[in-house]
């Protein structure tokens, strides 16, 4: 955390911090503040004066599981590439682009067996997306009724 603020300086945007848990929280929980927050805010982003808005979503992926060091270099990877200036970029310029072309989100890896996905769960988002996506709970239950 300690180096996001000059980060987020060196990139022109605005970054707000929106929550740290500790050891036995789950994901949903930061998410979900994600989420509220893409709905809730309507500041453009500095880096482009426009609607376009970003968010990167990190956290400490598996480092309470040593494993010889796997985590440690996987999770590096993971906040490398979604803070990569390639990600950001092609973020921040997609209110240029056509909307067939246009680019949501961005991570190391993007899956789609055995579902869509980012592996690790480290990525930006442009907000205008995030905001479009059912809130997680209620995700949970159409995917339970399916």
């Amino acid at each position: 955390r300690e180096w996001m603020p000059r980060w987020c300086l060196e990139r022109r945007l605005s970054c707000h911090h929106l929550g740290h848990y500790g050891m036995g929280h789950f994901e949903n929980v930061t998410l979900d503040h994600v989420h509220s927050y893409c709905q809730a805010t309507t500041t453009p982003s500095p880096s482009n004066n426009s609607n376009n808005r970003i968010v990167v979503y990190l956290h400490n992926k598996g480092s309470h599981h040593f494993r010889n060091g796997t985590n440690h270099a996987w999770r590096r990877s993971l906040t490398a590439a979604a803070t990569s200036e390639a990600c950001i970029t092609a973020l921040s310029t997609a209110h240029h682009r056509a909307e067939d072309n246009k680019c949501d989100l961005c991570g190391l890896l993007f899956q789609t067996v055995p579902h869509i996905h980012v592996p690790g769960n480290i990525f930006v988002a442009d907000c205008s997306y995030v905001e479009r996506l059912l809130p997680l709970d209620e995700f949970g239950v159409q995917m339970s009724e399916t």
